[in-house]
Parts: C-alpha cells; sequence; structure tokens
C-alpha cells in the first residue's frame, strides 16, 4: 500500500492523473477481494448494522425504513469514498467522470449483500402491486410476435428480405432462435446483487441485442451503415427480450440501478439502457395484452 501511496503522489497532468486514477483501482479492485482489507471489515459491520436495523420492514414502515436506509447507504459510500482519496492524497480537482472512477467500485462494495437484501425487500414491499402487475402482464404478451412492434426492415429478423441480398462466399447466417443471447443474458441479473454490476450486464445485454442484428446478417453482403440500430427499433427489441425472458423481477432491479447509478453514469452508455429499459418496463405495464395483435407501433420506421 505504501508502495502504491509513493508511486501516486506528486502532480500530474489530466492524462497521467486519470492513468494513475486506473492504476489505483487496479490495486483496489485485487485488495477488496482480500476478507481482511480495511474496506472489508467496515463494509461487514455496516451490513451486520442494516441487517439488525432494517430487517424487520413492514408494510407500515416500509417508506420511511426505505429513505433511511438509503440515506445510510449513501452516507457511508461518501465516507469510504473521502477515506479513500484522503489515503492516496488523490487531486481530484477534474471532471466528475473520475470522482465516479471511485464512487462506483465503493457502492459495489457496499450496496451488496446484506445490504442489497435489505434494499430489495424494500422496494419490493413498496411495489408490492407494480410488480405483481409487471408479472401478469409479462405472461399474457408471452406469445407476442416480434413483427407486431414495426421494427424497421434490416431489424425485424425476416429472412425472406435477408434472402433478396447476396450471399457472401461460404459464411452461413446465424441460425439461432431469434435474440436467445440477450434474452438469457437479461436472466443473469436473478444473480447479480450490486448496482454498477447490474448496469454492466445491462451493456451486456444491449451488445447481444447488437450483436444478434449483426449475426443475423452475417453471411450476406449488405451495406453496414443500414444495420446500425435507431433507438425505436433497439426500445423495440429490448420489450421482446424482456417479454420473452419473462424475468419480471427486472421491475424491481431497474429501480434499484437508478438509485445508485452515478450522475456520469447518466449521460453514458449505461444511463442510455437504463432509461430505454424503464421505458420498455412502461410499454408492457401500459399495453393491454388483448389486443398486442393489433398494438400500436412504436413508430413506422422506413428504410430500404
Amino acid at each position: 500500500m505504501a508502495k502504491l501511496v509513493r508511486r501516486i503522489e506528486g502532480t500530474w497532468n489530466t492524462k497521467t492523473r486519470v492513468n494513475n486514477y486506473k492504476l489505483v483501482l487496479k490495486e483496489l479492485e485485487m485488495q477488496f477481494a482480500e476478507a481482511d482489507h480495511p474496506f472489508n471489515c467496515i463494509q461487514v459491520e455496516f451490513t451486520n448494522y442494516v441487517l439488525a436495523t432494517y430487517s424487520n420492514i413492514s408494510i407500515d414502515t416500509v417508506q420511511e425504513m426505505k429513505d433511511s436506509l438509503l440515506n445510510e447507504v449513501r452516507d457511508i459510500i461518501k465516507i469510504l469514498c473521502y477515506v479513500l482519496i484522503k489515503f492516496y492524497q488523490l487531486d481530484l480537482q477534474c471532471d466528475e467522470r473520475n470522482v465516479s472512477l471511485f464512487l462506483i467500485p465503493v457502492t459495489d462494495l457496499v450496496a451488496s449483500s446484506g445490504v442489497y437484501a435489505c434494499v430489495m425487500k424494500a422496494l419490493v414491499m413498496e411495489q408490492e402491486k407494480g410488480l405483481e402487475e409487471f408479472g401478469k402482464q409479462l405472461a399474457a404478451f408471452k406469445g407476442l410476435e416480434l413483427e407486431k412492434l414495426k421494427l424497421g426492415k434490416y431489424f425485424a429478423f425476416n429472412k425472406e428480405f435477408r434472402a433478396t441480398f447476396p450471399l457472401k462466399g461460404d459464411v452461413k447466417p446465424d441460425e439461432e432462435v431469434i435474440l436467445s443471447k440477450p434474452i438469457q443474458a437479461l436472466k443473469k441479473f436473478e444473480s447479480i446483487k450490486a448496482p454498477n454490476a447490474q448496469l454492466n450486464q445491462l451493456l451486456e445485454v444491449a451488445g447481444s441485442i447488437v450483436q444478434t442484428v449483426d449475426d443475423f446478417w452475417a453471411g450476406h453482403e449488405v451495406n453496414h451503415e443500414k444495420l446500425i440500430l435507431d433507438p425505436d427499433s433497439f426500445l423495440s427489441l429490448l420489450i421482446y427480450v424482456l417479454i420473452k425472458a419473462q424475468y419480471h423481477h427486472i421491475f424491481i432491479q431497474e429501480q434499484f440501478m437508478e438509485l445508485f447509478i452515478t450522475e456520469a453514469d447518466k449521460s453514458s452508455a449505461k444511463g442510455y439502457n437504463l432509461v430505454t429499459l424503464s421505458i420498455a418496463i412502461n410499454w408492457v405495464l401500459e399495453q393491454n395484452p388483448s389486443d398486442f395483435s393489433a398494438v400500436t407501433p412504436l413508430s413506422t420506421i422506413g428504410g430500404d
């Protein structure tokens, strides 16, 4: 630790400073894995305190106790970040993204395990009716066909349309079940219990959607600019993934991510994906499943 402190001491230009931040984070990642690291000891004590104080949340007290719990979680995160910055003698007189570099791992350290369980319990109790309704809507929409969502031609996974483009040598297009990879990626949320880890998993879902489109067209000669997903088509595909995954607890986990996403991440791909997920969840809640065969299009997307 002392060696690391000496290595990062001094005055740096912005580029060097950022590089040293990353160096600190890399070493912290290894140190957080050690049970006797001081932050881990603090985290264990805080988790024990949270479990003792907030494990008996009732319907009558859920709002007050949830707010109190979140305030205490945010306070300990701020304190640990302050201690971390002071310990490494870091100069953080730069943009907020560099501050977030430290906020993210500390948040994941604190807002996981027992703390995660308590926060999620409070959210589930507070949103019990919404969660139940979302589950019912997902089940009712289970048979929804992708074509009902009115995607752009290149994103509708239409084999007849694809067949109008010349084949590219011996390369064969991917014939997997449509969007199976992002569906499986979404289901993995069940085992992820830290906010930034969940945001990263959402990135994986989004990236898998994009990759599935590319895989579908892999064996054909097509202008790749046509395969750049527009926002409406991406939203439609995410709605389809939500429905086919039939994982209703994402309704609560989306709110959990909203509680702990950093300001810097709100303006990044993580923030964009989270907003899109929220819109997709609301779409499922607001549409009438009995009318799914005549779903109002999200947009009419043309293009050749």
